[in-house]
């Protein structure tokens, strides 16, 4: 899903993601914000292969006019972990910054 801000402004922006599951050989677990479609913050971790969880965190600030959006887009190069729901194990959020 993503993220209008209706407002323009600078934004702060976080999210995270979880991975539970059997990891790949050299797999790297990515996790980025975008805005408008390219990313503008991006995190990558390296994951060592077999059955185990593995979270990822990312964050940035973005300026947005009314008509720009931001999302958050996660995957995994190797294996098949599904990522997990639930906001206290995937989450993504902001919030504007005034006076900056």
């Amino acid at each position: 899903n993503k993220f209008t801000p209706g407002v323009a402004g600078k934004y702060f922006l976080f999210a995270a993601g979880q991975c539970t599951g059997t990891f790949g050989s050299n797999s790297t677990l990515f996790i980025a914000i975008r805005k408008n479609g390219s990313s503008v913050s991006l995190v990558e971790t390296r994951v060592p292969s077999g059955n185990h969880s593995m979270s990822v965190q990312v964050s940035t600030v973005g300026i947005a006019n009314t008509t720009d959006y931001f999302e958050v887009v996660m995957y995994n190069s190797s294996g098949t972990p599904p990522i997990r729901s639930g906001d206290s194990f995937t989450y993504f959020g902001g919030y504007k910054l005034i006076g900056v």
